[in-house]
C-alpha cells in the first residue's frame, strides 16, 4: 500500500526541490514571520504589509495561507478549500468516484499530475489516502501548503515519472495532463488559466502513453486518465466514463 511505502521510503520521497537559480519570491505579512522562514530554502522572503505588484509569479503568504500573486493581476489567487467542499457533495457517485472504483472501498490513489490538487484532493475528502506529486517548485509549494488541513493526503515533490519507477504500488494511478491550449474565445476558469501560466506545454500523445505503461506497473487496480471529451485516446482503454466537458479512459491492471 502507498502509506506503508511512505513511511519506508521517507527520505526519498519526501525530499525538497533545490534552490531555484532565482529564488521564488514569497512576501508576507509581519505575524507570518516565523512561518515565512519555513520557505527560506526555496525563497526570498520579503514583508510587506499587503501583496504588490509583480513582474513573474510570486507567492504571498497571510493569516489565510499562501495565495499566489501573478503579473497583471491585482488579486492573489487562492486554492479555495470551500470549493473542494461543494464539489465533494454527492462526488462519491459521479464520474471522477466511478472511474477510480470508489463502490469498491476507500482505495489508495497517486495523482501523478498534482497541479492544484482539485482532484486529488477531492478524492481525500471522500475517504482515500491520496498522494500528490508536482514537479514545478512553486505550484508543490502552493498545493503543500494547502493540503496542510487534509489528513489523508500527503504531497511529494518530484516528476512524476521517477516516482512511477520506483518500488511503490497504489490502488489507482490517477493521470490528469495538462490539456492542450484549444482555439476558442470562451477563457478555462481561473485556476487553470494560472495552472497554464506556470507550467511547460502539455505532454505529448506519445509521452502520455508511456505515463500509462509506468502507472500500470504500479496500480494495483487501474490507471485513470483525464481527457477532454475530443481528445484523441491512447490504446488499450478497457472502458470509458464520459461528463459533460470531459472524459476519463480507465485502463484495468491485468
Amino acid at each position: 500500500m502507498a502509506e506503508k511505502f511512505l513511511i519506508e521510503q521517507a527520505e526519498n520521497l519526501l525530499r525538497l526541490p533545490a534552490r531555484p537559480e532565482t529564488p521564488i519570491v514569497l512576501m508576507y505579512t509581519n505575524d507570518q514571520r516565523h512561518r515565512a522562514e519555513i520557505y527560506t530554502e526555496w525563497c526570498e522572503l520579503r514583508q510587506v504589509e499587503e501583496p504588490m505588484p509583480v513582474d513573474v509569479p510570486s507567492l504571498y503568504l497571510d493569516y489565510q495561507g499562501i495565495a499566489l500573486c501573478s503579473p497583471g493581476n491585482k488579486r492573489p489567487f487562492r486554492l479555495a478549500e470551500q470549493n473542494l467542499h461543494r464539489r465533494s457533495v454527492g462526488a462519491r457517485k459521479g464520474e471522477l468516484a466511478r472511474a477510480c472504483g470508489l463502490n469498491q472501498g476507500d482505495l489508495s490513489i497517486l495523482d501523478a499530475c498534482a497541479g492544484f490538487g482539485t482532484d486529488g484532493l477531492t478524492l481525500s475528502m471522500l475517504g482515500c489516502p491520496v498522494t500528490l506529486v508536482e514537479r514545478e517548485p512553486l505550484i508543490w509549494i502552493l498545493l503543500r501548503d494547502f493540503a496542510r488541513s487534509f489528513d489523508n493526503a500527503d504531497v511529494i515533490f518530484m516528476d512524476c515519472r521517477e516516482l512511477l519507477s520506483l518500488d511503490a504500488t497504489w490502488d489507482v494511478v490517477y493521470l490528469d495532463p495538462m490539456f492542450p491550449e484549444r482555439k476558442k474565445k470562451a477563457l478555462p476558469n481561473q485556476g487553470l488559466q494560472h495552472l497554464r501560466y506556470l507550467t511547460q506545454d502539455a505532454r505529448a500523445d506519445a509521452d502520455l502513453a508511456e505515463l500509462i505503461q509506468l502507472g500500470l506497473s504500479c496500480a494495483n487496480n487501474r490507471v485513470v486518465v483525464k481527457r477532454r471529451l475530443k481528445d484523441p485516446m491512447v490504446e488499450g482503454v478497457n472502458f470509458q466514463i464520459k461528463g459533460k466537458s470531459v472524459r476519463f479512459d480507465i485502463y484495468l491492471k491485468k
